[in-house]
């Protein structure tokens, strides 16, 4: 399937899930529970709940979701772990093809990236988790330690798992705003 057949087809399924396209809240946490593997909601519990978490509002986005679960996906298919796809995109990008308007502040270029996690290797979302917690900007994405990050209360997780790549599991988190 060619990338661009494979965004589309992900758009698509974006806009069919219960709260797309609305304003996130309670309701889309509630519908993200239910689409995200088992794997995905140990990671979003974690988010959620980690007392240092700084973030008032906390609200699982199902678009934000679908991208970060065929981000996941395409770096465990293709076997390499970057920011940036072997094209040349970028996250801001695929979440706003996904449908998810970002501020017109963020970084516009093709391989920008404001809103993106990764880790890979770590066989647990405890240790992604732990992973992103030892990293210094990972830790201020993840908990929203600065004004740019807390206001990110939109996220969406993703998990993927490939015995055949180089690093076998692939967990990734996306926070972002509108």
């Amino acid at each position: 399937m060619s990338r661009s057949r494979a965004w589309r087809l992900i758009t698509v399924l974006i806009c069919l899930l219960p709260g797309a396209g609305g304003q996130s809240g309670h309701a889309d946490t509630v519908a993200c529970d239910r689409l995200l593997s088992s794997q995905e909601r140990a990671l979003a519990r974690l988010f959620e709940s980690d007392p240092g978490q700084r973030r008032p509002i906390r609200s699982c986005d199902p678009a934000l979701t679908a991208v970060a679960r065929a981000r996941a996906v395409d770096m465990a298919t293709r076997g390499y772990m970057s920011h940036v796809t072997p094209e040349g995109d970028g996250p801001n990008r695929q979440v706003a093809q996904a449908g998810y308007a970002l501020p017109r502040f963020y970084n516009q270029r093709r391989n920008a990236n404001n809103v993106e996690v990764i880790t890979a290797g770590d066989a647990t979302a405890d240790e992604a988790w732990r992973s992103w917690l030892k990293s210094r900007s990972h830790r201020r994405q993840v908990l929203g330690l600065t004004p740019f990050f807390a206001d990110q209360s939109d996220y969406g997780v993703g998990y993927a798992e490939n015995p055949r790549s180089r690093y076998t599991r692939y967990w990734v988190l996306i926070t972002a705003r509108h």
